[in-house]
Parts: C-alpha cells; structure tokens; sequence
C-alpha cells in the first residue's frame, strides 16, 4: 500500500495557480472571527455558571426564612426565637410562671409573646413609636441587653425588690432588679419618672 500511496504522490502536481489560490484562502480565513465566536461560547458558559450559584445561594438565604416563617421560629443572630398566641404557652416553654405587665405609660394595641433561648420576652407595642420590652430569666444576670451609657442610675425599694433604675434627665428608660431565682428587666423606649416605673412594676400580676 505505501508503495501505491507513493506513486500517487508522485503524480500529483501542483501548480502556480493552486499555490496561489491555497495561500489566498489562508490569508482570506478570519482568524479573529473564530476566535470571537470561541469567546462567545465561553462566555456563555460562564454567565449559565454564574445563574447556577445564584439559585444555589437564594435557595440557601431564602429557604430557611420560609421555614421560620412557617414554623414560628424566626433567626436572631443564631439565637432560637419561638413566639406564642399566650402568656401560658409562653410560661410552659420557658419552664417558669410568666406574668403580664398591667399598666404602662401607653395604650397597648400590640402584644408579643416569645422564648428567646430560654428567656421569656414580652414586647408590647402602641399605634405609635412607643414600646416596651419586658424580659424573665434565670439567674441573677443584666438580661436587658441594653448597654447604654445613660447619665443617671438610681436604686428604690418597688414592690419589695431593689430596682436599678437608669436614665437622663428625671426620667428612666431602663429598670433591672432579681426576685429569688429570676432576673427581671423592663426597658422603654420612651423613660418615664420614679413614680411610673413604681405604678408599672407593681401592676404585674
């Protein structure tokens, strides 16, 4: 067979007119092009890849707020938040008797019931800006989380228990004391007199 092929090779001619027309195709060919087209088809690929993690990362931040969503239990910095329709559900989960504030410095339109991580917190909540977060725990730590630097701190004997009150100008926002084996703290968003806070913490009941 090689013996065929060389023979053929050697009968095979080409001339100055197919050299001429071989190099014009070669020159003619749109190198540039192709390699456009190559990009393209890259490109391609890359934004399909980078639509895949899209959906990949919504599905991650979306789907677990759905579950909360569904369930009752919400994210607060990796902390379990469960929320109850009653002040009784909410004394079960937390394991102690919970008790509601029966006066504060504003009409209550809002009322939220919640276990964070063990913590009984009731949210109460006007038409308005006004609010108050109301916080049960065990132990005798600050369960306030409020780490303002206020001007004014004050002790007063409320209701048998000795009240850390604190505030600027005449007024406090922010009231912590211990009964027995609990910790209490209510914290406002408006402060109000020492009179007030006596009022709000001998109405819970």
């Amino acid at each position: 067979m090689g013996s065929k092929y060389g023979d053929i090779m050697d009968k095979v001619e080409v001339t100055a007119e197919m050299r001429r027309r071989i190099i014009r195709n070669i020159e003619n060919y749109d190198f540039q092009r192709r390699a456009l087209l190559q990009s393209n088809v890259r490109k391609r690929r890359y934004a399909a890849l980078a639509g895949c993690l899209v959906l990949v990362l919504f599905a991650a931040i979306a789907i677990p707020k759905f579950m909360a969503q569904n369930t009752g239990v919400t994210d607060n910095g990796g902390t379990p938040v469960t929320t109850f329709s009653s002040i009784n559900e909410l004394s079960q989960s937390v394991g102690f008797t919970v008790k509601d504030i029966n006066y504060l410095p504003f009409k209550v339109s809002k009322t939220k019931y919640a276990d964070n991580d063990g913590m009984a917190e009731i949210t109460y909540k006007d038409s308005g800006k006004n609010n108050a977060v109301y916080r049960i725990s065990k132990g005798n730590e600050d369960n306030s989380g409020d780490y303002t630097d206020y001007g004014s701190t004050v002790k007063t004997d409320i209701d048998g228990s000795t009240v850390t009150l604190k505030g600027d100008d005449g007024t406090f926002a922010l009231g912590i004391w211990n009964e027995g084996k609990l910790s209490y703290s209510i914290a406002l968003s408006k402060g109000i007199n020492k009179a007030g806070w006596q009022k709000m913490i001998e109405s819970i009941r």
